[in-house]
C-alpha cells in the first residue's frame, strides 16, 4: 500500500488550494465518508472552475491549441458536439477570444447550460435527443466539412483534451497531495480524456497506482458519462485496458446528494457516480482512493 497513514481530517474542504500563477487551481477535498474504516477518499473539485465544470480546462486547451496552428488570417468559427459541459466551456473561451462559437447540442440537454452557451454569445443547434453525443458529433462533423473558416475542436478524439490534464489537473493533484501517496484513481468516464490525462499525469510518480473507470449500467442512464464506445468517442480506445465499475444512475444520484450534505458543494451525478466506486474500491482495496467531481448540480436544476 502506498499510504502510511490513514487519519481522518477534521476539515474536508479544502485539502489544499494549490494555486498556481496564472492558473485557477480547484480544491483538492478529503470526502471520505464518517462510517469509512481503512480507506480515505480525497476529490478533486472541478464544480469550483468558473464555468462550473472540468471542461473549462479541456475548452482552453482545444481553443489554444486549435488557434496556435490556425493559419488564415480570418479568425476560425469554433465548432464542437457536446452534452451541456464541453459546450458552455468553450462558448465562454471564445467569448473571451472575441471568436464566434457554434454548438450541436442534443436537445434533451438541462436547459440551465443552453441558455449559459446562449448567454456567452454562441449559435445553439438542437441535435436530435435519441442520437445522443454521438449522434451530435457526427452533426457537427457534417457542418464543418467543406466549410471554409470553421474548425472543429473534437472533444471525443483530440489528443488536446488529454494535454489538458497532463498539463493543469495533474500537476496540481500532485502538489495538492502534499507527500501523500495514492493507491488508487477511480474516475467517471466522458469524452475519456480525464482519465487517460490523469492516468498519465500520475502513473510515472505512482506507479502502484490502480486506475478504474466509471460508467453508467445502462446507456445514456448518468448525464456527463458514456459508455465505451470507441466508435463515437475515438478516445475510448485508448482505455481497452482499464478495469470498469458500473455505477446505476439511482445510485449516483443518493451519492451526489450525500457529497452535497457532506461538503455543503453541490455536485452533478457524474460526480455521486465517482464518489459511489470510489466507496467500492475503497472498501476492497483499502488506502488512499483519489477520485474527481466533473462538475456542478447547478448544471442539473
Amino acid at each position: 500500500m502506498g499510504t502510511g497513514t490513514l487519519e481522518r481530517r477534521p476539515n474536508r474542504i479544502p485539502i489544499s488550494a494549490g494555486l498556481h500563477p496564472g492558473c485557477l487551481a480547484t480544491p483538492l477535498a478529503d470526502v471520505t465518508p464518517e462510517t469509512a474504516s481503512g480507506y480515505r477518499i480525497l476529490a478533486k473539485i472541478e464544480s469550483l472552475n468558473p464555468g462550473l465544470s472540468v471542461k473549462d480546462r479541456v475548452a482552453r486547451r482545444l481553443v489554444s491549441g486549435t488557434l496556435a496552428s490556425w493559419a488564415d488570417e480570418t479568425a476560425p468559427v469554433l465548432v464542437e458536439a457536446s452534452s451541456g459541459n464541453t459546450a458552455v466551456s468553450v462558448a465562454m473561451a471564445a467569448q473571451e477570444r472575441g471568436l464566434q462559437a457554434l454548438l450541436f447540442v442534443p436537445e434533451d440537454a438541462s436547459p440551465v447550460r443552453v441558455e449559459r452557451m446562449r448567454a456567452f454569445g454562441a449559435t445553439v443547434v438542437p441535435t436530435p435527443a435519441g442520437e445522443g453525443t454521438g449522434g451530435a458529433r457526427a452533426r457537427a462533423l457534417e457542418a464543418v466539412s467543406g466549410r471554409k473558416g470553421h474548425v472543429f475542436l473534437d472533444q471525443h478524439g483530440s489528443d488536446l483534451n488529454i494535454e489538458a490534464h497532463l498539463l493543469s489537473t495533474g500537476p496540481e493533484v500532485i502538489a495538492q497531495l502534499e507527500g501523500l501517496v495514492p493507491d488508487s484513481l477511480v474516475l467517471a468516464v466522458g469524452t475519456g480524456g480525464t482519465l487517460i490525462g490523469l492516468r498519465e499525469a500520475l502513473e510515472g510518480r505512482f506507479p502502484w497506482m490502480s486506475v478504474t473507470g466509471v460508467v453508467p449500467a445502462t446507456d445514456r442512464g448518468i448525464p456527463g458519462m458514456r459508455r465505451i464506445d470507441a466508435g463515437s468517442a475515438p478516445l475510448h480506445a485508448r482505455l481497452s485496458d482499464v478495469p470498469l465499475e458500473e455505477v446505476e444512475a439511482e445510485e449516483a444520484a443518493w451519492w451526489s446528494g450525500a457529497i452535497r450534505r457532506m461538503t455543503g458543494i453541490p455536485v452533478g451525478p457524474s460526480s455521486g457516480a465517482a464518489m459511489a466506486a470510489a466507496v467500492r474500491i475503497g472498501k476492497r482495496s483499502g488506502g488512499l482512493v483519489l477520485t474527481l467531481f466533473p462538475d456542478h448540480g447547478f448544471n442539473y436544476v
